[in-house]
């Protein structure tokens, strides 16, 4: 636990500075649910759950890429966990984050009545499933990381797009869930083959942890951006930030 406790601090950094992002900009969707259709607050809500999905992928790749070679340089080689255990810990971070952009949303459109329930049944998921796997298998910390793993994607992963679209918008949650599940599968699926090459990857000093940090940001968010570039919200995103960051118009 002493070791685990390393990796929790950074995690938690992360999530509260997201978290903290998010808070700001709920005013913001809160107004546009006022002032604009139906329609239009789907548009921001999907383009607010690609941002997130973005960035979730980004930092939890990011994060499995430096992690381990950060903690050894900084607290020594005996406070480091083990590979699968660090590829449960940014999963985790991972899911964690994607539901951002519905907790935004839920917020925004004052839904916490609704969501009333959804808190106990996740709290019992997660306890049971931990407790089950901590008493039966030998996985120790695992056991919990998986708890928590299986209680998001049992109870939050659609129930949350479920009570924005039914409560909120008054329309199906069958296109956000398709949407959602396969941002989940991208993140898994490329921090997974990750995971598996990461065994490749020699030991890095700090200079190599920067560069290797820096070239992971920039190949995590091109290969999201190429496999969602069939999505309208993707295209709308990548407008968004080159005219933030040329001042000009997006090229076709």
């Amino acid at each position: 636990m002493g070791a685990y406790t390393n990796y929790a601090l950074i995690v938690q950094g992360l999530s509260s500075l997201v978290g903290q992002v998010m808070a700001a900009i709920v005013g913001v969707f809160g107004h546009i649910g006022v002032t604009e259709s139906v329609a239009q607050q789907q548009v921001a809500y999907y383009r607010n759950l690609c941002l997130i999905a973005l960035v979730s992928t980004v930092l939890a790749g990011g994060c499995f890429t430096v992690m381990q070679d950060f903690i050894q340089l900084v607290f020594g080689p005996a406070y480091v966990l083990a590979d699968f255990t660090v590829f449960l810990i940014v999963i985790n971070l991972g899911f964690t984050m994607l539901r951002q952009a519905n907790l935004s949303f839920a917020a925004a459109l004052g839904l916490f009545w609704t969501m009333r329930y959804k808190s106990l049944v996740e709290a019992g998921v997660n306890l049971g499933t931990s407790l089950w796997l901590i008493t039966q298998t030998d996985l120790g910390i695992n056991a919990v990381l998986l708890g928590n793993i299986i209680s998001n994607l049992v109870v939050n992963f659609w129930w949350e797009p479920w009570l924005v679209f039914k409560h909120g918008f008054q329309q199906s949650a069958k296109c956000p869930l398709v949407k959602f599940a396969a941002y989940h599968v991208a993140l898994a699926g490329l921090v997974g083959v990750h995971y598996v090459c990461h065994g490749w990857l020699p030991q890095m000093g700090w200079l190599g942890l920067i560069f290797t940090g820096m070239g992971s940001v920039v190949g995590y968010s091109v290969v999201f951006i190429l496999a969602f570039s069939c999505q309208i919200e993707t295209r709308d995103l990548c407008k968004i930030m080159w005219r933030q960051m040329t001042g000009r118009k997006y090229l076709r």
